[in-house]
């Protein structure tokens, strides 16, 4: 055990929740950067919880309390068969280290901690075109388009992001011509196409 790891993990050791023989010698450490975590505002045990999601029993997961020093998860497989010993041990040890590897790359590519998984990156900016202006209403009675910041995002997930609590659903729009038949219906496809023929 690293030494400073010592102090925590023997606390988490002392009445654990699982039997610490089932667990791989094979361990994943992994450190997080603070700044990141509070300005996403997340918790370990957030993470820890979608990891288990994830993963589920196969892989058990300690971490520091979010006011440690440093924050740190330790990952080590859990067997479920029990303990193996003399040659196949061995074997089974290798494939814990390169499994560990796996979900290494797996956990740094693939888990969605926050957000929607479809949608991989979202652009904040004010349009510069009429189309995506808001139009009001002025004081004369008139019509005026009114730029205004919007997001636009890589990826679509219309249903989802209709269920957001702080989206407005009336001004959300998708150009995914299917996902808005599957939620919106023929009609609404037949606007979307009629819409985008007139911006071209």
């Amino acid at each position: 055990i690293i030494e400073e790891d010592q102090e925590w993990v023997n606390i988490f050791y002392e009445m654990p929740d699982f039997d610490p023989s089932r667990c791989s010698p094979w361990l994943l450490r992994i450190e997080l950067d603070r700044r990141r975590m509070t300005d996403k505002k997340l918790t370990m045990e957030a993470i820890a919880d979608k990891i288990h999601q994830g993963f589920g029993d196969d892989l058990n997961v300690i971490y520091t309390d979010d006011n440690a020093e440093k924050l740190v998860f330790r990952l080590r497989i859990t067997n479920q068969e029990g303990d193996k010993g003399g040659e196949d041990d061995q074997v089974e040890r290798m494939e814990d280290d390169v499994f560990l590897r796996c979900i290494e790359t797996n956990m740094l590519s693939d888990l969605t901690l926050q957000g929607i998984e479809a949608i991989t990156k979202v652009y904040m900016h004010k349009p510069t075109t009429d189309d995506k202006k808001r139009v009001v209403i002025t004081p004369d009675g008139g019509f005026k388009a009114i730029p205004e910041w919007i997001l636009e995002t890589d990826g679509t997930a219309l249903a989802k992001v209709l269920s957001e609590q702080n989206v407005d659903p009336v001004r959300t729009t998708s150009n995914d011509i299917c996902e808005i038949f599957e939620v919106l219906g023929i009609e609404a496809v037949r606007k979307a196409i009629e819409r985008e023929m007139n911006h071209v």
